[in-house]
Order: C-alpha cells, then structure tokens, then sequence
C-alpha cells in the first residue's frame, strides 16, 4: 500500500526552518546520556543481521531504510521475539532515520554473499578512546 500526504496551499511552510542552527549552543549528546542515565543500552549488532532485518523492513514496510536505520530495525526484532519468547507484551520505540537509496550498492553486495560480518579489534576501540581523553566530559 503506497500512502501519500497531500498538503494545499495553506498548509505547506512557507520555508524550511532548521532548529539547530538557531540554538544559543551545540545541543546536548541526549543519547549518551540516556546511556549514563540508564535509560538506554547501546548495543553492537553484526551487519550481516542488520541488513537481513533492513531487507525484511522493506518487504513489509514497502520501502529501504539507510544502513544506519537497519541497525535499530534489528535490535528492535531481537526484543520482539524475546518479549515473545517471555510471554511479554511490549512497546518497541525505534528511529528510521532516512531511506537506503544512497546506499543500494550496500544492499546488492548483501544479496550477492558480499559483506561479511566484522568487530573491530580491541586494541582499535581503546586506541581511539584514548583520542577522547582531553575532551570534555558530560557532568
């Protein structure tokens, strides 16, 4: 099902507005501190899983999502089908954040066997931590 929006002419902005640029400062990182606050987890999630539930999405949904948006597609099936194996019922919050159609070449190497999972090594990880210690930290 294609869903359209028409807006007439009273409806529509006179002008796109963008918000940030208008803030006395830079916005806080809201999502790490929900981290530090305990209301979010970070996860990790193999890119292999990602596209296969971005693929999913648009079978569905009717359209392809940014790779970015496929991470959090995922992680939201992993808690569906383990509020399903409890017994649970829950409400799943999760942001798509653009379309995929910058990124179709990511999506036939998936189809083609072409991608491959991949973790960073530690060593990696801790080596550009250590590019952050002179910055700033959140009270």
């Amino acid at each position: 099902m294609d869903i359209k929006i028409f807006l007439d002419e009273s409806e529509m902005p006179r002008r796109w507005y963008n918000v940030a640029a208008d803030l006395p400062a830079v916005p806080p990182p809201l999502v790490s501190q929900a981290v530090k606050c305990g209301l979010a987890t970070p996860m990790a999630l193999p890119q292999l899983e990602s596209y296969g539930a971005a693929l999913l999405w648009a079978r569905t949904e009717g359209f392809v999502v940014a790779p970015e948006s496929s991470h959090a597609i995922a992680a939201a099936i992993r808690e569906a089908n383990k509020a399903k194996e409890e017994g649970k019922e829950k409400v799943i919050l999760l942001n798509v954040s653009g379309h995929g159609l910058m990124d179709l070449a990511g999506y036939s190497k998936f189809l083609n066997g072409e991608l491959t999972d991949y973790s960073l090594p530690q060593e990696e990880i801790d080596k550009a931590e250590k590019e952050l210690d002179g910055l700033p930290k959140i009270g």
